[in-house]
């Protein structure tokens, strides 16, 4: 049977993020792992909700408030599991490299042998013109297991 020992966890503060955290936190906890949780702050995406000139140090500081505010939250879910956790916070300016081959360049540096990563399920369009992270993990992570949990809508 295959152990793994070392998870990556991507983040990004959605329900399916939320989701793969809990599945990987599980995995973890049974097979003695830890967890490496990242957060890739898009500049690009950011930019687009803001003008230009105001991008400045102020929205900087407070996307990367916000980025350390999810690692920290996953940090917090992981000690309540007594799961053993890392985390890192990467920056990408929308183009080459993108989220995808951050996480996979966090993954390699960190000897993960499976990332765990939620899925939104975008279809058609909305795929095509938001992109998927988890698109691009699927055709780029050749050399490390994914996990894709898809996320399923709340309960009520």
């Amino acid at each position: 049977m295959s152990t793994f020992k070392h998870l990556l966890v991507p983040i990004d503060g959605s329900s399916g993020a939320d989701q793969a955290i809990a599945k990987a936190l599980v995995l973890a906890a049974d097979q003695h792992a830890t967890v490496h949780f990242v957060h890739v702050i898009d500049r690009a995406a950011v930019v687009m909700m803001e003008p230009l000139s105001s991008f400045d140090s102020e929205v900087t500081a407070a996307v990367n408030a916000a980025g350390e505010l999810l690692l920290g939250q996953a940090t917090a879910q992981a000690r309540e599991h007594d799961v053993p956790s890392t985390q890192a916070l990467r920056i990408t300016d929308g183009k080459l490299p993108t989220i995808a081959d951050q996480i996979l360049e966090e993954a390699r540096a960190h000897a993960v042998d499976l990332i765990v990563c939620g899925s939104h399920g975008k279809t058609g369009f909305r795929a095509m013109i938001l992109g998927s992270v988890a698109e691009g993990l699927i055709h780029r992570s050749r050399d490390i297991p994914l996990l894709l949990i898809p996320t399923q809508p709340p309960r009520r």
